[in-house]
Parts: structure tokens; sequence; C-alpha cells
């Protein structure tokens, strides 16, 4: 008899929201969302790590992420950013505790959150905010013979892979447009 070992895969998820303009100083702008796949075995991912790119770090508080355990119950983890030096080209969120359950055969998607501060606490008007799952670095999970995993795909997983998806753009306010009342009906 043979056991095959089980896999599993990460990838962006098509329920990601649109690009959009999102307020300064809002907490929980969900950016990105990624399917996990399990295939002949349940998986427990414990440890991963959630990737912003460096030029949007300080507009970046913390990160959060959704996900449900084994029991079906949404859980909540926040970390808040690691930021890179100069050379670094992104800024890291190091989640590890997690419960993220991904039963065999099915899909199971992690949903990823930003807060971003005020212009006044860092914020920066006009940088697009984008999340990348590291597919290697810092990954760990567990199947249901207790083997660990330390890869979900080969590089980052980026939320904004799919065009007009994943990203956030900051602002410190949306303009809005009002008509105003002409003084005649006739156009010169």
């Amino acid at each position: 008899i043979s056991i095959n070992t089980g896999t599993l895969t990460a990838t962006t998820d098509p329920s990601t929201p649109a690009n959009a303009i999102v307020i300064a100083g809002n907490a929980n702008v969900s950016v990105g969302n990624f399917r996990f796949r399990a295939t002949g075995s349940n998986f427990t991912v414990q440890e991963l790590k959630i990737k912003v790119p460096s030029d949007a770090a300080t507009s970046v508080a913390n990160v959060t992420l959704r996900y449900r355990n084994a029991s079906g119950v949404e859980q909540t983890a926040s970390q808040a950013l690691a930021l890179p030096s100069s050379a670094q080209p992104y800024a890291i969120a190091t989640f590890t505790g997690l419960a993220f359950s991904v039963p065999k055969d099915t899909d199971q998607t992690l949903r990823v959150y930003v807060s971003i501060p005020t212009i006044a606490s860092g914020a920066s008007s006009g940088k697009a905010i984008s999340v990348l799952l590291a597919g290697s670095e810092g990954f760990r999970a567990i199947d249901t013979q207790g083997n660990a995993y330390t890869k979900v795909a080969d590089g980052n997983v980026n939320s904004a892979a799919t065009n007009g998806m994943g990203t956030m753009y900051v602002r410190k306010s949306v303009p809005t447009l009002s008509a105003a009342s002409l003084p005649t009906s006739i156009l010169t």
C-alpha cells in the first residue's frame, strides 16, 4: 500500500476587491484575498508572512487576517509591519500561532485587511497599497499526519496579480462634484 502525501497551494482569489481610492485614517480596508487548496490531506496553516511594497509601508499601520479554524469559526489576527531598510523591497507582517484550517479537497479563503493611518500620522496621499503572500518565506502548515510544509507557492502571491484588482490608493479625501446653478439655460 502506498500513501500519497497531500499538497497545499495558494493563489489570488477571484473575490479580491477591485482597485479603489481609500481615505487615510480608515481601519480594516480589504486589500486581497488568497485561495488555499488542499489535496489529499487536511492542512492547518500555522505561520505565514504578508508583504507590503516598501514604498507604501508608512501608509499601513497594521495587517489583519481573517480565516476559519477547524470548527468553522472565523478567526482574526493582526500584526504591525516591520518597516524595511532602504534596500529592502517589502515591509513584512509575520504571523505565527495561526489555526487556519484547509480541509482535504476543498478551497478556503484567507482575507487580508490593512489599517491606514491618517496623513498627519504618516500615510502618504497617492501611495498604492497591495499585499503579497510569501510563498515559502516564513510559511508553515501541518497536514493530518503531522508533516510540516514550508512552501505554498513558487514565489510571492500578489493581490494585484489580476489587472484592476487588489490595489488601494490612499487619498486624504475623496473629491466630490456638484452641479451649480447657471445664470441662463443658453450656452454661448
